[in-house]
């Protein structure tokens, strides 16, 4: 029972950390201004973390978890993946959006951290190997023909999914826009084009 009582105050505290992130950066995440957010006491939240750098490294855990568990698709499977993939990470949704921007800021801090650093490089790596099994079983199927190879491809599509992703939560550009957006570039990638810069959302058939 104190296990569960201290692992809850300290996700209770990692949340706080992310809205902080979220809405002003990590330069606002202080051991204070996260025991304001959290309504807690600055002791609590030293005494549950000891450091600004193991606050950012156990929120960015928390925040690569989330995102794994909105991205999770039980079930679905081939190219609809990937659709809903995007679909899912694409989106208005304030929750979500919120993590995403946090995750933005809290990226920034991998250099100096290693957590961090491994927090991230985790969530990509997870992420690029789904994708790349998907283009593996639609290679074989021979409903993608490409001769590139599926890590490379899924590589560029993940990483431009989550660059998208984090645009539309900043606020950045049209949700719609940014979907159109991964949608072409991953068709471009399907047909073996080198694509070398954006196509303007409005320029995509949006079918």
């Amino acid at each position: 029972m104190r296990q569960e009582l201290r692992d809850e105050r300290r996700r209770h505290i990692g949340a706080a950390v992310i809205r902080l992130a979220a809405s002003s950066g990590i330069g606002a995440v202080s051991l204070r201004s996260v025991a304001s957010e959290a309504d807690t006491s600055m002791g609590q939240v030293q005494y549950q973390f000891g450091s600004v750098a193991d606050l950012l490294a156990y929120a960015t855990e928390l925040a690569v978890k989330r995102i794994e568990a909105r991205v999770a698709a039980d079930g679905v499977e081939g190219q609809d993946r990937l659709k809903l993939l995007a679909r899912t990470l694409v989106t208005h949704d304030p929750e979500l959006g919120e993590v995403l921007r946090a995750f933005a800021q809290l990226r920034t801090a991998a250099v100096g951290n290693e957590r961090i650093g491994a927090s991230v490089a985790g969530l990509h790596q997870r992420q690029r190997d789904e994708i790349a099994d998907v283009l593996r079983v639609a290679r074989s199927r021979r409903l993608l023909h490409s001769m590139v190879e599926p890590a490379a491809e899924a590589d560029v599509f993940w990483t431009l999914l989550l660059s998208v992703a984090i645009e539309v939560a900043q606020g950045l550009r049209p949700a719609d826009g940014g979907l159109a957006t991964v949608r072409y570039h991953f068709l471009a990638l399907a047909r073996s084009r080198r694509v070398t810069r954006p196509l303007r959302p409005s320029a995509v058939n949006r079918d």
